[in-house]
């Protein structure tokens, strides 16, 4: 069986301009696949919104478009070869990430990522302080 979704875009985009004008300053996400819609295609609408974007890792960096200041939401580990944008706010959880972009020469700016109930990663909400 084959499911098929369609999504009317002129009530789509209306319903997230009225929601994006009533809530005030948003930070729009698009990640991973773009829902299944494609990064590429949510950042056209992103950039309607907000001069900001939020992406799931670096790797999906590539698909901010240059008027579109980038947070990345996973905090940069061990392994990435490269941050490829000077102005992407970076997310840090730990000292082992601040030491991963020094080894990169990154001076990205950074948001300390604090510890959820999840525990999934990030600092604890004590040492952030």
């Amino acid at each position: 069986m084959t499911l098929r979704l369609s999504v009317d875009a002129d009530v789509w985009n209306s319903h997230v301009a009225a929601t994006a004008a009533r809530l005030g300053e948003v930070m729009p996400v698009v990640k991973g696949n773009g829902y299944g819609f494609g990064r590429g295609v949510l950042m056209t609408h992103a950039a309607k919104i907000s001069g900001d974007v939020a992406v799931g890792s670096v790797h999906e960096l590539s698909d901010v478009p240059a008027g579109l200041r980038p947070f990345v939401l996973t905090p940069v580990g061990a392994g990435v070869g490269a941050i490829t944008r000077r102005d992407a706010v970076l997310a840090v959880g730990s000292t082992r990430d601040l030491d991963v972009l020094a080894a990169l020469g990154a001076t990205n700016p950074v948001v300390i990522k604090v510890e959820s109930s999840v525990h999934r990663y990030g600092t604890a909400p004590s040492a952030a302080a």
